[in-house]
């Protein structure tokens, strides 16, 4: 499973002291039902609201631990789609270390009523449902005081931001018919294996770019058919270092497999392998491309009026 983030006490105080306390393995879900709402524990004595997971009992898998923690805490029956990523917390303070599994699940059969120990009942524990955008914007206006829900609201908002990034990767008609590679790691080479439609540009061309010190082959990706292998689309990002900017390069579609959101999923993409590198990411593109680019971008979130034209001479 993947790591989202760890957090310490340099996040939350400014230390950098770190507990050597053996990490307490836990599972947490975002839990959606039919209307797409997603599960938020509230626990009315402290204002808090988090998402539901508890820790893993002895002799359970990750999976079974969330999904009877699901069952505990929000009184659903669920199936697991999806796993998220890890996020480590080191809490100096507390001698306290723990490692969270986060999972994607959906509710299946009816809801049901809470299963609540008593600390929880104590603690006037509710469980309440929300768009996912809601559930993450009323987790980060709230600002707590207490030590260990600032730790609990920082790994809600990771995790919650990493849920709608890999929403925003699946929500594209026949996602998962395709599998992103690296096309370095399958031998990147001038053989046809990409495509040009650019009739000025030529393999040799493209090749020269893995020359370039902003090039990183981590940010060279095909979208492939599960089944042919062969490449239908194809991202290119750059990064340079020195001023942490990313920058989209080239999204290329086979024409035949155009209008199926895949231009959409590599730009996501791109942007995932991005995000934790760069301060801000730029886009280009021709103005008068009729594929028009401007508008793949403007559909992923990206704003603004600024435009660098640049003039060959």
């Amino acid at each position: 499973m993947k790591h989202i983030l760890t957090i310490t006490d340099k996040e939350i105080t400014g230390s950098d002291k770190l507990s050597a306390a053996e990490p307490r393995i836990a599972v947490n879900a975002i839990l959606f039902d039919a209307d797409e709402n997603i599960a938020l524990c509230y626990m009315g004595k402290y204002d808090l609201h988090t998402l539901p997971g508890g820790g893993v009992e002895v002799g359970e898998d990750l999976q079974s631990a969330t999904q009877r923690e699901i069952w505990e805490e929000t009184g659903c029956q669920c199936e697991i789609i999806g796993e998220l990523g890890k996020i480590i917390e080191n809490r100096y303070e507390h001698d306290f270390s723990q490692e969270r599994s986060y999972y994607i699940a959906h509710v299946t059969g009816e809801k049901g009523e809470l299963h609540l120990t008593d600390e929880e009942i104590a603690e006037n524990t509710s469980v309440v449902w929300l768009p996912i955008e809601q559930a993450l914007q009323i987790i980060s206006e709230k600002e707590h005081d207490n030590y260990q829900r600032k730790f609990i609201q920082k790994r809600d908002i990771a995790a919650l931001t990493e849920a709608l990034l890999w929403l925003r990767l699946h929500d594209i008609p026949g996602y998962d018919t395709f599998t992103k590679i690296e096309p370095l790691n399958k031998g990147w080479s001038p053989d046809k294996k990409y495509y040009i439609e650019n009739k000025d540009l030529s393999a040799n061309d493209v090749s020269g770019w893995m020359r370039y010190p902003v090039f990183n082959k981590m940010l060279w990706v095909f979208i492939c058919d599960k089944d042919s292998l062969l490449p239908v689309a194809l991202g290119i990002a750059d990064f340079d270092n020195s001023v942490k900017e990313g920058s989209l390069e080239w999204i290329q579609v086979l024409p035949e497999k155009r209008g199926m959101g895949l231009g959409k999923s590599i730009v996501f993409e791109l942007l995932y392998r991005l995000k934790d590198h760069v301060d801000f990411v730029t886009v280009s593109g021709e103005v008068d491309n009729p594929s028009n680019p401007e508008a793949l971008y403007r559909k992923c979130g990206f704003t603004g009026d600024d435009i660098w034209y640049v003039i060959r001479t």
